[in-house]
């Protein structure tokens, strides 16, 4: 299906990475927890993890190369449509706007449609897509919204902060090339380099950087949420 195929374009909707060919074909890739793509020579042995390899030329490429998709616990999801459209898609077809290009009416409006937890909220792709577990934990502190807040009764000065704060936050870790705890990488296997700028996410009892009151973390919905409780009073 895909010998001889010319690239057309690689896109991203949410979570979701969207490799589309011409005339029309896409290949739909959701890395989740652990995968990863690498650029490769293709003399380059195969690694044990490696689930799926693509021989690409031509480009910003000076050689022939490998790009493959590297997943140590097989959680990563590869879908292949040969024609139609890609909202077609049951995981794309439910997302809800992207989080670093919602607008504050409409970001004012998915919060008011539930009691929630804000965080849990954030965190629901269906609701706002593309935010993750750390981003939206650095987005509340600097809002100043504490992860248990209901979703309703945040006010529009304090959503004005959040979808600022989401925009700059995903805008400047895209700089950074990610953040990397575990297993987080870029093609060339290099590390991203957002870590040293997160203000509460993985820093629990530190001091906050804002006030110096040591970060908390609490489970919600199953996730960690991290906070500061003095820049980030709880709703009483």
């Amino acid at each position: 299906m895909l010998l001889g195929a010319v690239i057309e374009s690689i896109d991203r909707r949410g979570k979701y990475i969207i490799f589309t060919f011409q005339p029309g074909s896409r290949l739909i890739v959701h890395l989740r927890m652990t995968g990863r793509f690498r650029l490769h020579l293709p003399t380059a042995k195969r690694g044990a993890h490696d689930r799926l390899i693509l021989l690409v030329e031509g480009g910003a490429l000076s050689e022939r190369s490998l790009l493959v998709l590297v997943d140590t616990r097989q959680f990563a999801r590869a879908v292949f449509l040969v024609s139609g459209n890609v909202k077609a898609h049951p995981g794309i077809a439910k997302l809800g706007p992207e989080a670093d290009h919602v607008t504050e009416t409409q970001l004012r409006r998915i919060l008011a449609r539930s009691h929630r937890p804000i965080k849990s909220l954030l965190l629901d792709q269906t609701a706002l897509a593309g935010l993750g577990n750390i981003y939206a934990d650095e987005s509340l502190h600097a809002s100043g919204i504490h992860p248990l807040t209901p979703s309703d009764i945040v006010d529009r000065g304090q959503v004005r902060r959040l979808r600022s704060a989401i925009s700059r936050i995903l805008g400047q870790a895209i700089l950074a090339c990610g953040t990397t705890f575990d297993s987080f990488s870029d093609l060339s296997g290099e590390a991203g380099g957002f870590a040293p700028h997160l203000a509460v996410y993985s820093r629990t009892d530190s001091p906050c950087k804002t006030c110096q009151t040591p970060i908390q973390r609490i489970t919600l919905s199953g996730r960690s949420a991290h906070f500061c409780s003095h820049c980030q009073p709880p709703v009483v």
